[in-house]
């Protein structure tokens, strides 16, 4: 608190530096860049509302993004131009408004008040001089090796998911390409085989950290932190992503970024160094974010997700006891089993890409690569859920979850053999079930979130989740008030009841497929849809792309009641804070 008030006080004084200024800006213009151009519609509604109220501008992203691009102003005009505005809009007797939140017992109100004032005092006093803010530009790449040994494309085939092409190098590194309209972006996937199951003396609660792990260690010479800085100031986003079965980096790039793009991920895979200072950072930082995530939804689902498989090591749930000191060392030696095995893989390129220009790129940075490494042995994974139905009760002011509001929690999982008959008809369920839910709590004065997905490791299974909490009163009709929860779960149980033994209506069914179809249709046209459905076909060994029309038209009622009913028969917690 003390550091922010003396930042905005030393840039409401002397404004911002050229140096600080020009890092800043190239950050902004990249991660405008990186956006996604189109919005849903309801975000246009908010748009709309707040042009009639308030004359907010209409403009698309796109032509926002295009404006900021395409400016031609000199740096010093620019920053005179942003430092006027600067000191108009930071005002400490009428601009600034300190919000705390905290975990109880790490900080009240009046001490960061108190140190936020003392480092507004310094800022004024003490303006930050332009030296200090002097050193390696943050989008600078030169500690990125340049590759030396090349690769040559053994064999070229056409790839069914994406409808690219499928190239395969002599080093056995495979990658799928696929242009499409990326207005000058494209989204990629690195998928290696080996998740975190494969971790030394894994504790529950810990495979959830291991993806946060790699981004502390240091790579390229350069400390996480910086390498991610640098990413982000060349307009790349990088994702890791540790499941129980793979590693998965994904994320976008500038289309004049692909080489450097490919050093980075070369860089990640090579050798890495583990950061004790950076790790430490992240841990404590992380523990004060699960304090307070355990006052959400998502310390409630870490609840039902521990009872609903007690002891079950390899859940993707977060505990602060997997936070151990040791947890970098065996992160890395996880990373240093996968990491060398890079033809064990696949890399998924889909957007606007010059195909015949990376043809040509592809051999020279693909020879940066390790392969041949050693298999590691996958472990034998035995995931048994809790059988039966459970059900669990707690006054809110006796819960360590949640945030003190009443809430009903309903978590259902069954096994089931994947296919893509069974994945749209559960998709079509879905939405069946979240109008279910709507018409159920219609006069109880709350609300519904329904998801669910369809896992396949460590088994074939369906889940889904049922959240109900009470709306808001101002929302509500003058004579309707949020109900008892424990009423309103008779109410939820009754509902599920009747998909799962009832017709379904066929007005709904209708509805509920043509949502299911659009959404489908627009998942194969974006790039980034594009590249996790490749991702999975080569992971798991599914294909959702072809023929997904035909599977969609021909859910019936009866597929749909079928579903509910083998949620029904599987494995069922309730939460409820009342």
């Amino acid at each position: 608190a003390s550091i922010m008030g003396r930042v905005l006080a030393g840039m409401d004084a002397g404004g911002a530096r050229l140096s600080e200024f020009q890092e800043a800006r190239d950050a902004m213009l990249s991660s405008a860049a990186a956006g996604r151009t189109t919005l849903p519609n309801s975000a246009w509604v908010g748009r709309c509302a707040s042009a009639y109220l308030f004359g907010a501008g209409l403009a698309s992203r796109k032509a926002v993004n295009e404006f900021f691009a395409s400016r031609n102003i000199t740096s010093l005009r620019e920053l005179e131009l942003f430092n006027r505005f600067v000191s108009a809009l930071i005002d400490p007797a009428e601009a600034l408004t300190l919000h705390c939140t905290a975990p109880e017992g790490v900080a009240d109100r009046a001490s960061v008040i108190s140190s936020f004032s003392s480092g507004w005092t310094a800022g004024v006093s003490e303006p930050a001089a332009e030296a200090s803010l002097q050193g390696t530009h943050r989008g600078d790449t030169l500690t990125l090796a340049v590759p030396r040994s090349k690769v040559k494309l053994k064999k070229t085939a056409q790839e069914s998911v994406t409808g690219g092409e499928l190239w395969t190098f002599s080093n056995g590194m495979k990658v799928i390409c696929k242009k499409t309209d990326g207005q000058g972006r494209f989204s990629y996937g690195f998928l290696l085989n080996g998740g975190f199951s494969s971790v030394r003396d894994l504790q529950p609660g810990e495979g959830g950290f291991i993806e946060d792990v790699l981004l502390t260690e240091r790579i390229a010479s350069m400390t996480g932190r910086s390498f991610s800085r640098m990413l982000e100031a060349n307009g790349i986003e990088l994702h890791p992503s540790v499941g129980v079965a793979d590693l998965r980096i994904t994320g976008s790039a500038p289309a004049s970024r692909i080489e450097l793009l490919l050093k980075s991920l070369a860089a990640v895979a090579g050798k890495r160094e583990c950061d004790s200072t950076a790790y430490g950072y992240y841990r404590d930082s992380e523990k004060l974010r699960l304090s307070l995530e355990r006052k959400k939804q998502a310390g409630i689902n870490a609840v039902v997700d521990s009872i609903m498989s007690p002891g079950y090591r390899y859940t993707s749930s977060r505990f602060v006891s997997g936070l151990s000191d040791d947890l970098p060392v065996r992160a890395e030696e996880y990373f240093e089993s996968v990491f060398p095995r890079c033809e064990d893989g696949i890399l998924v390129l889909v957007g606007d890409i010059d195909l015949f220009r990376l043809k040509k790129l592809l051999p020279k940075y693909l020879g940066a690569f390790r392969t041949g490494g050693t298999p590691s042995a996958r472990p034998q994974i035995q995931y048994t859920p809790r059988s039966g139905w459970s059900t669990y009760t707690v006054e809110t002011a006796e819960s360590d979850v949640g945030n003190g509001d009443p809430s009903i929690t309903v978590s259902a999982t069954a096994p089931v053999a994947f296919n893509i008959d069974k994945y749209m008809a559960f998709r079509v369920a879905l939405k069946a079930l979240k109008a279910g839910m709507s018409a159920a709590l219609a006069d109880a004065g709350m609300y519904a979130e329904v998801s669910g997905d369809f896992t396949l490791v460590p088994s074939e299974r369906l889940n889904v989740t049922i959240t109900c909490r009470p709306a808001d009163v101002d929302g509500l009709p003058s004579d309707v008030y949020p109900a008892d929860p424990l009423k309103v779960l008779g109410a939820v149980r009754r509902a599920l009841a009747g998909l799962s033994s009832g017709p379904v209506d066929p007005a709904l069914l209708k509805r509920a497929k043509a949502s299911v179809l659009s959404e489908c249709t627009a998942a194969v046209s974006d790039p980034e849809s594009i590249v996790d459905l490749a991702l999975l076909r080569w992971s798991g060994g599914k294909d959702l792309v072809s023929g997904y029309k035909d599977r969609i038209n021909a859910v019936n009622a009866s597929a749909v009641q079928e579903i509910f009913s083998i949620l029904e028969e599987g494995s069922k917690v309730e939460y409820v804070i009342y």
